[in-house]
């Protein structure tokens, strides 16, 4: 008997946002999830806002938690909205173990890529 391996990954419920105006401080942060065009859930309480620092790039970073959001689904798209500023992430995609194995995305229509720590991370818009 022959048993396939799944590929399915889940998705951390963290965002990284990096390079965050400080001068402009976090004050609101919903999510809203979204699944063939209809609004599934928006997770606005709750959420733990965190500055990190990485030491790999050697830059400051904002760590959302969403504690009501177990994970992730890379089968839903999402609207991250933090004050003002809104971050469509879409079209999420996983690449076969030999491409790598990570995921493919967009954050308002921009590639990006999630590798193995499955942590969506964030360019701030200025």
């Amino acid at each position: 008997m022959f048993t396939a391996c799944s590929q399915e990954r889940h998705l951390k419920n963290q965002i990284y946002v990096y390079d965050w105006n400080e001068k402009n401080p976090i004050k609101t942060v919903s999510l809203t999830e979204i699944k063939d065009g209809k609004k599934i859930k928006v997770y606005q309480k709750n959420v733990d806002i965190k500055k990190q620092y990485d030491s790999l790039n050697k830059t400051n970073y904002f760590m959302l938690v969403f504690k009501d959001a177990v994970q992730f689904q890379i089968n839903s798209s999402y609207e991250l909205k933090i004050n003002a500023s809104l971050y469509k992430i879409t079209n999420f995609k996983m690449m076969s173990k030999s491409q790598g194995g990570d995921i493919m995305y967009t954050i308002n229509n921009e590639p990006q890529e999630i590798g193995d720590d499955n942590i969506i991370k964030i360019q701030a818009a200025d």
